[in-house]
């Protein structure tokens, strides 16, 4: 379970005073209207040790609640107000795990996190937005080894949000669904009807926008000018959504056992870059990425550094070894992969997948590379020992170690060989 973290000192309200209140003009500690006093004493009648706090915008209480686990679903041990309207946006409570409803149960025993272990409470936030019905998000820790992440499911089991958690404080006021500006709420709810925001990244380079819509994930990416960029929508394996060709060329290359596969696709304001991003990965092999039009024709990702000017905001930890090892990078997109924080940058003209771990160590970071700037040494030993073949992709993996060349070679007949070589050019069996 997450501890709520206050920004100043909190103050004790007895729920006496906080009812016996009459002058509605009249504002109490830290600056926190009576309206807002009464609104929470209407809420919660049976709340006891109340403690409040206020950082300019939401009063915030803390609170226990007479009621027992099972009778509390809708009683929260963390409120927050809006301090200008007395508006409740959001409150904040645990259940134990087995407590859980049997769609998120589901969704989570459904997603790559359901063998990592979990805990035992799980946090639930009620979100009030522009809809008149409450948005519940149920918040499962999870972690692996040193990986630790927060997941988000909504209560139909969805994962909306995978976040890397390398604190034990979360306040959750960046979860708040009065926080994103209104031009932003109003494009939305223009283009997406009825969509429900999760979260906002207000970034430098441009604004990030997870939400949901027609039961998927969604992610918008804006200009600073909130001017659309494209819209990223998560298929997670769902194969009926890629076109025929691009569903035929998967299956002649790799066949039909994949350990994981996921689609993610790019609905673009210029609709010439629309495209399909889709990950496999093989048994006992590394992971393949392969971006499609709309047709189902191979193709490169767009570059939309342009959109996002000097880059997205990232952590400092972060932005430090970026700066070391890819002095001037502009970081296009964030996302997660099996555990990892990655950050796909424009680097040297090229694009490059640096990953780190949650706790912002950097593990490794892999791109593209044109067969003919391939090593001499690497190239002379596929001509000798593959003479039939043709260099079909080749990629170079950074390591604390060094450097790993992967190269896949293929013959006519569409057989194919993955071959390793070290930072010299020497051939690595494999084991």
């Amino acid at each position: 379970m997450k501890t709520i973290k206050f920004l100043g000192g909190a103050l004790m309200c007895s729920m006496f005073m906080l009812s016996s209140c009459d002058n509605d003009d009249n504002f109490g500690p830290n600056g926190i209207s009576n309206e807002i006093y009464k609104e929470f004493a209407r809420l919660y009648p049976d709340a006891k040790d109340v403690k409040w706090d206020s950082n300019g915008t939401y009063a915030i209480a803390s609170f226990e609640n007479k009621a027992t686990r099972a009778e509390s679903v809708d009683l929260g041990n963390t409120a927050w107000f809006e301090i200008v309207s007395h508006k409740f946006v959001m409150d904040e409570h645990d259940v134990s795990f087995t407590d859980l409803p049997v769609a998120v149960k589901a969704g989570f025993e459904d997603s790559e996190y359901a063998l990592w272990e979990h805990d035992d409470e799980v946090d639930v936030l009620k979100r009030m937005d522009k809809s008149a019905e409450p948005y519940y998000l149920y918040v499962i820790e999870v972690e692996k080894d040193d990986e630790e992440y927060d997941l988000y499911f909504d209560a139909t089991g969805l994962l909306v949000r995978e976040v890397p958690d390398d604190s034990d404080d979360n306040d959750f006021t960046e979860l708040l669904p009065y926080r994103p500006a209104g031009d932003i709420e109003n494009w939305l709810e223009g283009k997406y009807p009825g969509a429900r925001i999760v979260d906002i990244d207000n970034e430098d380079g441009g604004i990030e926008v997870e939400f949901v819509y027609n039961n998927l994930k969604h992610e918008a990416l804006l200009t600073m000018g909130n001017k659309w960029v494209y819209t990223k929508t998560d298929y997670r394996g769902d194969k009926t959504k890629l076109p025929a060709d691009a569903k035929l060329f998967i299956e002649e290359k790799h066949g039909h056992l994949f350990t994981d596969f996921d689609i993610e696709q790019y609905e673009c304001a210029d609709e010439a870059k629309n495209f399909f991003k889709v990950e496999i990965e093989l048994v006992g092999e590394s992971e393949y990425e392969y971006y499609f039009d709309y047709t189902g024709k191979l193709t490169e990702k767009p570059d939309f550094s342009e959109y996002v000017g000097g880059g997205l905001i990232v952590d400092a930890a972060i932005k430090k070894v970026l700066d070391e090892k890819y002095p001037k990078a502009v970081v296009v997109e964030k996302d997660y992969d099996d555990g990892l924080l990655e950050f796909e940058i424009r680097h040297d003209g090229k694009k490059k997948d640096v990953y780190f771990t949650v706790r912002k160590e950097w593990v490794y970071t892999k791109y593209d590379l044109k067969s003919d700037l391939l090593l001499d040494k690497i190239k002379d030993y596929i001509k000798k020992n593959y003479a039939d073949y043709k260099i079909d992709d080749a990629e170079v993996i950074e390591y604390t170690k060094g450097i790993t060349y992967i190269v896949e070679v293929e013959d006519h007949s569409g057989h194919e060989h993955k071959l390793m070589f070290d930072v010299d050019g020497n051939f690595i069996p494999k084991k």
